[in-house]
């Protein structure tokens, strides 16, 4: 979702690691663009909540799964707040044994700072700058359930109420009959557009510069390669 507003859909290089997470989005919450977070004191970036979770099943488009919040990072991305949410799926093997990022590090040592240092750098390849983390480390799962996710939710609610404009999103919902926002489940696929039949047509052919490698030096500037 939050690349579609560079006109291409996930403009990600490869680096030195490639991702070894799911990273979607938490459903009804949002990053309000027009006040500055806590914390970051940066607008919100226009999306949902992301997350990573760093179970061991890749899961499937669309699915919904229960996840155990385990920590999260604050990235400034170009002046706008845009957490990233450590979890784990709860039917992990190790899900019933972690329950803090020190305890990632027990079971899985390095997935963590593999994951932290890779938000700073993920868009480096394209041309853009690091991304600075705020705090300089993981904040604790009780701060992300208490603070960061309560916020988005009621930013979310405000916005699908109507108490915020829009600005060209789509706010419909299936959640809260009471809003002019609401569509009933059974007519989604009126209310949205969406087709009643699956129109199945090949990938568009991958551009070559996605299907290369790039690499980083230790300040995670760009190296040119062949100068």
């Amino acid at each position: 979702m939050s690349m579609a507003r560079y006109g291409r859909l996930g403009d990600f290089f490869r680096t030195e690691i490639s991702t070894c997470a799911d990273i979607p989005q938490i459903p009804q919450t949002w990053e309000n663009p027009n006040v500055n977070h806590t914390f970051v004191n940066e607008p919100g970036d226009n999306d949902p909540i992301d997350f990573f979770d760093i179970g061991q099943d890749p899961g499937y488009f669309g699915q919904i799964r229960q996840s155990k919040v385990l920590g999260g990072i604050a990235p400034n991305d170009g002046g706008e707040t845009d957490w990233k949410i450590l979890v784990i799926d709860i039917n992990d093997p190790i899900a019933p044994f972690v329950n803090t990022v020190e305890d990632v590090e027990k079971y899985r040592p390095g997935v963590t700072a593999a994951f932290y240092d890779w938000f700073q750098y993920y868009k480096v390849a394209r041309g853009d700058d690091v991304i600075p983390i705020v705090g300089n480390a993981y904040q604790n799962a009780s701060y992300i359930t208490q603070h960061v996710l309560p916020q988005g939710y009621e930013w979310w609610v405000d916005l699908v109420a109507g108490r915020i404009d829009p600005d060209g999103l789509a706010v419909n919902q299936t959640s809260f009959e009471e809003f002019e926002s609401y569509a009933a489940p059974s007519e989604t696929e009126k209310e949205f557009g969406i087709p009643a039949e699956d129109d199945v047509q090949p990938a568009a052919a991958k551009p070559t510069q996605y299907d290369e490698w790039y690499y980083l030096d230790e300040e995670f500037g760009l190296i040119q390669q062949g100068k």
